[in-house]
């Protein structure tokens, strides 16, 4: 019985004493993005399934690795270096931290879809003012 008890006690201060380790850290990972668009959709993107739904100029799409998995995960914050610039029916926002909601295809590399709202033609007009936005710097912690 004192084995057991000895042997939890170590446990128990082995796990408390590794929280603050580096082995349970994030780390910051570094982009440039080609090419940045605007997309109009459902609010059920593919990241709905786990919880993180689309809102209109605050979520974006990023491409899916070989197992189909988005290349930075759902629902990470990525902060670009420079506010986004996004022509909207209200006036231009900027907006320089997106949380990743959804996936998309088509495109390689580092690029990424800022979400424009439901598809109707108002948002796909502000989607297309949009346009595209080339080598945006920006970073996520994962």
């Amino acid at each position: 019985m004192k084995k057991i008890t000895f042997f939890i006690i170590a446990l128990l201060i082995f796990t408390v004493s590794n929280f603050g380790s580096e082995s349970f850290a994030a780390t910051k990972h570094s982009y440039t993005a080609p090419v940045v668009t605007a997309y109009v959709g459902l609010t059920s993107g593919h990241g709905a399934t786990y919880g993180f739904y689309n809102v209109q100029y605050k979520t974006i799409a990023v491409h899916k690795d070989s197992s189909n998995k988005p290349v930075i995960p759902f629902g990470t914050d990525i902060n670009c270096d420079i506010a986004l610039r996004l022509p909207t029916a209200s006036g231009t926002k900027y907006v320089s931290t997106y949380s990743v909601t959804d996936t998309g295809a088509g495109l390689a590399g580092d690029w990424f879809d800022v979400y424009y709202g439901t598809d109707n033609s108002t948002n796909r007009y502000w989607a297309d003012q949009f346009g595209t936005e080339k080598n945006v710097s920006y970073s996520a912690t994962f």
